[in-house]
């Protein structure tokens, strides 16, 4: 063992602070040498979970990992895929969804293709779960990747193959355009937040109502697998944290359109609805874009205690919600679902009751279906 390395390692177990050990560590990755940080870490794998109980080794071993994924150049992107992703192998699938995340945000598109995605590399060199994830991050990045060398190999036996994220396009889909993805550095992370009002201004309010308007039933339909799939995008909030979730889908007894919704919005036996008072429901017209976007941060993102998914299954389950929305039968091509989706009118909703926290983790998706006798609607939300 290196000299310099035996020396961090003997002293992480007294310090109060390892922000020195941080600082080392980025120096020398950022001066050329990322095999300090590597060594470092894999010294710390090495000794095993019952010799590093104590958090020093946890966070060194974490900002040595980070270091070597956020600084750009491919040696660092050869030396961090070298490392598990966790000094847990329970959670290294899990893992893997974070390492493609942060690889595809700062590592530049021409090294990771050499480092993880160029023909004769193998397993052990860049992990088939962190190659299917990464594939993804890109595509959502914009690049085409089955027009790439390096990853139009992987993307076909992907594809062909039974892993979850076999089911995605390997190009970005209608609905995808202006996702925000995150960023990361060193020192932390920045996204944004899944909440109602999003990062971009609703379309124009059809609410307060200027009157009863004309007479509309709509009656639940139970469908208890649209719901399941409806709710997919939203389900670590539940899983993880405190969030709350309503999918549900009601029939008209006749086409309906703008103004029948409206009038029908402020009677529909919906829980995150209720105790509100007639025409204080807002109804913004919306995009299928935007409704993806949402659910993908809130995928992606996840709620106030956890449950991200990151951006490859953070994609993966924003389409399986968008299916259930649109009332697509489970297991139909994105691509079906993407038309599907711009065919439907949509809809942000919104109000003050008790049932929305009003954190952060907000949202109420309407979808007005192209036969307009169909309205899904799906409500989450969560606080800290």
């Amino acid at each position: 063992m290196h000299a310099d390395i035996a020396r961090v390692l003997d002293s992480l177990p007294n310090r109060v602070d390892v922000t020195g050990v941080h600082d080392e560590v980025e120096r020398r990755v950022t001066a050329g040498d990322p095999d300090f940080a590597r060594d470092l870490a894999r010294a710390i794998v090495a000794l095993g979970r019952t010799k590093t109980e104590a958090w020093q080794y946890e966070a060194v071993f974490s900002h040595a990992l980070c270091a070597l994924q956020t600084t750009p150049g491919r040696a660092n992107i050869e030396r961090a895929i070298s490392l598990p992703g966790t000094r847990f192998p329970e959670a290294e699938r899990q893992a893997a969804r974070f390492r493609a995340s942060v690889l595809a945000s700062e590592q530049p598109v021409e090294d990771l293709l050499a480092a993880v995605f160029a023909p004769g590399r193998t397993t052990a060199a860049a992990p088939y779960e962190l190659r299917a994830c990464l594939l993804h991050e890109l595509v959502l990045r914009g690049i085409d990747v089955s027009g790439l060398a390096e990853t139009r190999g992987f993307a076909a036996a992907l594809r062909s193959g039974d892993h979850p994220l076999a089911a995605l396009p390997t190009r970005l889909l209608e609905a995808e355009e202006k996702v925000e993805l995150p960023r990361y550095s060193t020192r932390g992370a920045s996204h944004s937040l899944p909440c109602r009002s999003g990062t971009e201004p609703p379309g124009p309010s059809t609410s307060p109502s200027a009157g009863p308007g004309p007479a509309f039933g709509l009656a639940e339909l139970p469908d208890p697998a649209q719901s399941e799939a409806m709710a997919t995008a939203v389900n670590g909030w539940r899983e993880h944290s405190n969030g709350k979730i309503e999918a549900r889908v009601f029939a008209g007894d006749a086409p309906c359109d703008r103004a029948h919704l409206r009038a029908a919005i402020d009677v529909l036996p919906l829980e995150c609805l209720a105790g509100t008072r007639r025409g204080t429901v807002r109804m913004d017209a919306s995009t299928a874009g935007r409704a993806w976007r949402m659910l993908f941060s809130a995928a992606s993102t996840g709620g106030a205690y956890g449950g991200s998914l990151h951006g490859a299954y953070g994609r993966l389950a924003a389409w399986h919600s968008m299916t259930g929305l649109v009332g697509a039968p489970a297991g139909t091509e994105f691509e079906q679902v993407d038309e599907s989706a711009r065919a439907c009118t949509w809809y942000d909703l919104g109000t003050e009751t008790d049932w929305f926290h009003g954190v952060a983790w907000d949202f109420g998706i309407l979808a007005l279906r192209p036969d307009r006798h169909h309205v899904a609607v799906l409500a989450a939300t969560d606080t800290d």
